[in-house]
């Protein structure tokens, strides 16, 4: 009989420490959903003001999908990025985040408006950006090409192309 009781003090002890563990959650969480992790939750920004055209906006960031020149690993890569970010942090970010090269001359370009968007003024300054296709990551000093090439290695310009055509 002892251990009968025993054993039901043991086993009402176990059932009573599962629901206070059940019953414990993260702070902030939400009954039903597990919490977010570290790298989603949104993190005070220091030092920075907002820009003003995004202060009068909701978005606080942009999706851009950029495009890089032949020589880097990559060719497009869509990208979420804080609008209140200057070009050259920008750069810096893209850089960092895709580990491609991200110093020397790097600039962003807007090939539909061929223009150059200054290193020192933040994202959210260009108002059209989040409608443009995509914009360029290249650098400064090399020629333009705006696709007026026909047919790239196979069109006999001697190079340039991803491929040979034999």
């Amino acid at each position: 009989a002892a251990a009968a009781a025993a054993a039901a003090a043991a086993t009402a002890a176990a059932a009573a420490a599962r629901s206070s563990r059940s019953s414990r959650r993260p702070r902030g969480a939400v009954a039903g959903r597990r919490a977010a992790p570290h790298h989603f939750r949104q993190q005070p920004q220091r030092g920075r003001r907002p820009c003003a055209a995004a202060a009068s906006s909701t978005m606080s960031s942009l999706v851009l999908r950029i495009k890089f020149p032949p020589s880097y690993p990559l060719i497009y890569k869509t990208l979420r990025i804080d609008s209140n970010l200057t070009v050259a942090e920008a750069i810096k970010f893209v850089g960092e985040t895709l580990n491609v090269e991200c110093g020397g001359n790097i600039g962003l370009y807007l090939p539909d408006e061929k223009q150059w968007l200054a290193d020192d003024q933040p994202l959210c300054q260009y108002e059209n950006l989040q409608e443009e296709e995509y914009i360029e990551y290249r650098d400064k000093d090399a020629p333009m090409d705006d696709g007026k090439k026909g047919g790239g290695a196979a069109g006999g310009d001697g190079g340039g192309g991803c491929c040979v055509v034999l």
